[in-house]
């Protein structure tokens, strides 16, 4: 019996110092809110930093203006553009071939009668 008196003496208290419940909806709001912004930054943050929006970007070297792979990449690709090397030689043959009709594409060979 005395714990339901210490448990109900909060609600009894409560109710003679606000008998319309604004006190208590307005501290719920509040909390239900800023759990609800404190969630929102958290995910916002941790989108941002893991999709790499706050990585330091690297500083040009002076001096260096491309590596050598860049630079032999761009050699093979003026060797095979001046070689005329670039395209593929196409036959110019359709090699297209037309399906064979079942039931499941070809509405006139279901099984279902139709009244015409």
């Amino acid at each position: 019996m005395m714990t339901l008196l210490t448990t109900t003496g909060g609600a009894a208290r409560m109710l003679s110092q606000d008998p319309h419940g604004w006190t208590l909806t307005l501290i719920s709001i509040m909390v239900v809110f800023g759990c609800l912004l404190l969630l929102f930054c958290f995910y916002s943050l941790s989108g941002a930093i893991l999709s790499g929006k706050f990585r330091r970007k690297a500083k040009p070297v002076k001096g260096k203006t491309a590596d050598s792979e860049t630079e032999a990449a761009i050699a093979l690709a003026l060797h095979l553009y001046l070689c005329g090397e670039t395209h593929d030689k196409e036959s110019g043959i359709i090699t297209i071939r037309p399906r064979q009709q079942s039931g499941w594409t070809d509405k006139s060979l279901t099984l279902r009668k139709t009244n015409r």
